[in-house]
């Protein structure tokens, strides 16, 4: 397998021009052990011929994976309607490829403009958490975080598979992760992008694959079919690849946002489960706080439990020091503290913005002198917020919301002792 997989490589290697045409049925000439790398598949829809995207995610689908579906920032006609309708009922994730012009390239930079370009896309049912853009500074990616892009594509970053964490402005949560192309590299250049999808496209993708092996962490290689260029062969040659190189290499297909949740957890690994010890309580992943805190969104009622099995008094204690600003590495030890000995009542009449520094000063404020259970009120600027909408407002400046609010909310039990937050315990 070893030196079928060297001579592959070196077959692939040799000099020349670029040149993927093959005949369909060619065999691949690169096998794979890539067990550590995930593989995005991406379909370049725009100026496909019809029915090509929807062959290439059948090709996926009757394999049991799932791939992204990349379209421009423009309201759909009937065919992408139809398509979004296919690729969301499956699974199937959506993605925007911006062009340069639409990336904001400074913290100061307007982005009401590219929410409203993607409206229509989010009308028709597209969750856009992916972007595909020529990204240049960590300050266009804090900004593309603060539109909702979780997983940022960048179509012009260096030929590596070694996926990054992504700028962030202050009061974001770092959950945000920047994927480039993947380990490309040869006479065809560093872009995945290619069409149509020959054998010898799909050898070309391999070795990126097997070269990322190597890499640390999560390694995540880009494999882009492109509709302008594609054939309705594309399909069968994919699902050929798939089942005699990807499946026999143990190489993941995942969606840009499995891939970004592998990525974090790499990051964190190791440290969710260190025990208690004399330094302090328990120690919660930033990942799990900042989950808890986007779970908190417009809800109602505080839950019982949070992500990461967090009570709401452990998200409490984590979101506050998150927010104070005493710790920014992956893992936070919190303290003792027990839920809210009684209930306050709210002087709110509903929603209601926040400055950012006036949560950050109530936050280092309690935190300077810790009490032994959650304040039932507490002071936020000129609002004297309740334990719960306290809570809420942490989660809110924590997910960059901009202005950070907090409304009126039940607790889940107001007669019990704690309210139904639980306790955060050494």
């Amino acid at each position: 397998m070893i030196g079928s997989l060297l001579w592959g490589l070196a077959a692939l290697a040799g000099p020349g021009s670029c040149d993927l045409d093959a005949p369909v049925d060619r065999p691949f000439g690169v096998p794979l052990e890539a067990d550590r790398v995930r593989v995005l598949i991406e379909v370049w829809a725009e100026g496909a011929e019809p029915g090509w995207a929807e062959s290439v995610l059948g090709a996926l689908q009757a394999r049991g994976l799932a791939g992204v579906v990349v379209l421009p920032p423009e309201p759909p006609g009937p065919e992408t309607l139809s398509l979004l309708e296919v690729a969301t009922g499956s699974g199937h994730e959506i993605a925007v490829a911006l062009p340069p012009s639409s990336v904001p390239q400074d913290v100061l930079a307007k982005v009401g403009e590219l929410r409203r370009a993607l409206k229509p896309l989010r009308r028709a049912g597209a969750r856009l958490h992916t972007v595909h853009a020529p990204i240049g500074s960590r300050a266009s990616e804090a900004m593309l975080g603060r539109v909702g892009f979780h997983a940022l594509i960048n179509t012009e970053g260096p030929p590596t598979a070694a996926p990054r964490l992504a700028g962030h402005l202050e009061g974001q949560p770092r959950i945000n992760v920047v994927i480039h192309a993947g380990a490309y590299e040869g006479p065809c250049g560093a872009s995945p992008l290619v069409g149509p999808f020959t054998p010898r496209a799909a050898d070309r993708a391999a070795r990126a694959i097997q070269s990322a092996q190597a890499t640390d962490g999560v390694p995540v290689v880009r494999v882009a079919l492109d509709g302008r260029r594609g054939t309705l062969t594309d399909a069968e040659v994919l699902g050929r690849w798939i089942d005699e190189v990807i499946v026999a290499g143990g190489v993941q297909i995942v969606t840009p946002n499995v891939a970004r949740q592998a990525v974090l957890q790499s990051l964190r690994r190791g440290l969710e489960a260190a025990p208690s010890s004399a330094e302090g309580g328990r120690v919660v992943s930033r990942l799990e706080a900042t989950e808890a805190a986007e779970v908190l969104r417009g809800i109602s009622v505080v839950p019982r439990t949070l992500p990461g099995e967090l009570t709401p008094t452990e998200a409490f204690y984590a979101f506050a020091l998150i927010v104070a600003e005493h710790s920014d590495g992956a893992a936070i030890r919190i303290g003792a503290l027990a839920g809210p000995s009684t209930r306050a009542s709210s002087t709110l009449s509903g929603q209601t913005p926040l400055a950012p520094e006036a949560i950050r000063a109530t936050a280092r404020s309690l935190l300077s002198a810790m009490p032994d259970t959650v304040p039932a009120a507490m002071r936020v600027g000129d609002h004297l917020l309740t334990a719960s909408e306290l809570l809420l407002a942490f989660a809110s400046l924590i997910r960059g919301d901009d202005p950070p609010i907090t409304h009126p909310v039940s607790v889940a039990d107001p007669n019990m002792q704690g309210l139904g937050w639980g306790q955060a315990t050494l």
